[in-house]
């Protein structure tokens, strides 16, 4: 196995987080906050090289401003809506500047038998990547590895008996690459879980998820070929607020 070099970051944050006090009010239920965040950090390799490749070094800036939406205060549905875009300056190596997109919805109903919840989710991500072409006067290859990744789930909690519910989820992510040579991939899990309460605030648990992995099409197989199947169960005791 290759060692890996060594990777010395140094970071900075500046300022972090929504503001205390919403930037504006909807109706009597919902509220807008600013959110932002700067920084900045010293990488010694940018590119996790391996020792065999000399390492690059640069001082990264960054930047992510954005909104969340926090709606439901005082009510059986409760959620957030958050949007940011990531703006990432390099000093040295500015064909890596880049800029991000984010955005997150998240909803819970509760009504004292029952609980629900719906998420809904896409972000984009770049990943620096090194690539030794083999030989003294080819030298090595640097890029990014563009991903962009959506998320989607329901799950929901139903009570049986005074001490015991039942819960059902279905959950969809899929990642998008769009460099050649990387495999686009679609997953579904769907968990069952029973709850039998020990105490008011603990639950014994025992809990079943099924998950289906596809992979996109390639020259050499046909596309969404379920390439992983994964079945687990196991019990668990969880602590859980009233």
């Amino acid at each position: 196995m290759k060692k890996i070099a060594h990777l010395l970051t140094l970071s900075a944050l500046l300022t972090s987080g929504a503001y205390a006090a919403p930037f504006l009010t909807v109706g009597d239920g919902a509220e807008i906050f600013l959110t932002g965040a700067l920084g900045v950090r010293a990488d010694s390799n940018i590119f996790l090289a391996p020792e065999t490749t000399k390492n690059r070094s640069d001082t990264v800036f960054e930047a992510t401003p954005g909104l969340q939406l926090v709606f439901g205060n005082n009510s059986n549905v409760q959620g957030s809506w958050t949007v940011s875009e990531d703006f990432l300056s390099y000093s040295d190596h500015s064909d890596l500047n880049t800029d991000l997109f984010s955005t997150n919805f998240v909803a819970n109903l509760t009504d004292g038998k029952s609980k629900g919840s719906v998420n809904l989710g896409y972000s984009e991500s770049d990943q620096n990547q090194v690539q030794d072409l083999g030989s003294s006067t080819a030298g090595v290859l640097d890029y990014l590895i563009h991903r962009k990744s959506t998320n989607a789930g329901v799950t929901g909690e139903v009570a049986v008996s005074q001490k015991t519910s039942i819960g059902l989820g279905l959950q969809y992510d899929k990642s998008d690459y769009e460099r050649a040579g990387f495999d686009d991939a679609d997953v579904v899990s769907v968990p069952l879980n029973f709850y039998y309460e020990l105490t008011p605030k603990v639950d014994l648990s025992f809990g079943y998820r099924y998950r289906e992995t596809w992979i996109a099409e390639t020259s050499s197989r046909p596309a969404r070929i379920p390439r992983i199947i994964i079945l687990t169960s196991a019990p668990a005791a969880n602590s859980r607020p009233n």
